[in-house]
Order: C-alpha cells, then sequence, then structure tokens
C-alpha cells in the first residue's frame, strides 16, 4: 500500500491497461502520482508525455525526464547536486 505522504512516479512505455487499474487500486487518496507516458498509451490526466520511440529505446527515453525531476526536486530543497547524501556508504573511490 503507498501512504497518502508519498511521492510515485509511474512509467508507462508498453500497452497495459491493467497499469492503470494498478495505479488505483495501491495508491491512497491524496498521494501524489507523476504518470510519464508515451503518445501510444498516453490518458487523459498523463503529466506528461513523451514521443512514442521503438520499443528497445523505450527505457532511455524515460530515464531523462525523471533525471531532470531528480535534479529539480533537489534543487527546490536546498541540497547540492554534487554532492549526495549517503553516496560514500554505497561508492567506494580507492
Amino acid at each position: 500500500m503507498i501512504f497518502s505522504s508519498s511521492a510515485i512516479i509511474l512509467l508507462l512505455s508498453v500497452n497495459l491497461s491493467f497499469i492503470y487499474n494498478f495505479r488505483e487500486s495501491i495508491v491512497a487518496p491524496g498521494a501524489k502520482v507523476l504518470t510519464i507516458a508515451e503518445e501510444n498509451v498516453a490518458k487523459e490526466g498523463d503529466d506528461i508525455v513523451l514521443n512514442q520511440v521503438h520499443p528497445y529505446l523505450s527505457p532511455i527515453s524515460m530515464v531523462v525526464p525523471t533525471q531532470l525531476i531528480a535534479y529539480f526536486a533537489t534543487l527546490h530543497r536546498g541540497l547540492d547536486v554534487d554532492k549526495p547524501r549517503n553516496l560514500a556508504k554505497s561508492v567506494t573511490v580507492e
């Protein structure tokens, strides 16, 4: 179950109509859902609609908007985008 305080990014790149039903079943009322969809599966109310690309390139086309969202969310929170918190715990530089 997704709580009302959660923020979710939903990526839709294939024609799977059950994803929309899935979204409605797991998202609590009041939760923030940002939907990024390709134009061939986009529905009314989707937040970002991308041009349809070859299925092999679809995951790559989804990366750009999600990276921009992360970048601007970090700036909005006043954090340094070049020094992510807890990076040293997962990456070791020798």
